[in-house]
């Protein structure tokens, strides 16, 4: 749908993601404490990546916003 709607559709999406990975952060990390599960697919990889990515992403938004990329919208005059 963001290659439709482009520009401000793009801030729902990552919040919308962004939400999910930070649940899914905190999933690992209760099972890491609570069920002391240190397998690699709960406190390895998986972990790290839902941390990381909606910072990626965000960051990502951002550059493409003060580039006036596919952030604004068509005719934005911010």
């Amino acid at each position: 749908m963001c290659f439709w709607f482009r520009g401000y559709f793009w801030p729902a999406l990552l919040t919308v993601t962004a939400i999910q990975y930070v649940g899914d952060a905190a999933g690992h990390v209760y099972f890491w404490i609570a069920e002391d599960i240190t397998k690699s697919g709960n406190v390895g990889p998986p972990l790290w990546f839902d941390i990381i990515l909606p910072v990626v992403g965000f960051t990502l938004y951002a550059l493409s916003y003060r580039r006036g990329g596919d952030a604004r919208l068509v005719g934005d005059g911010t």
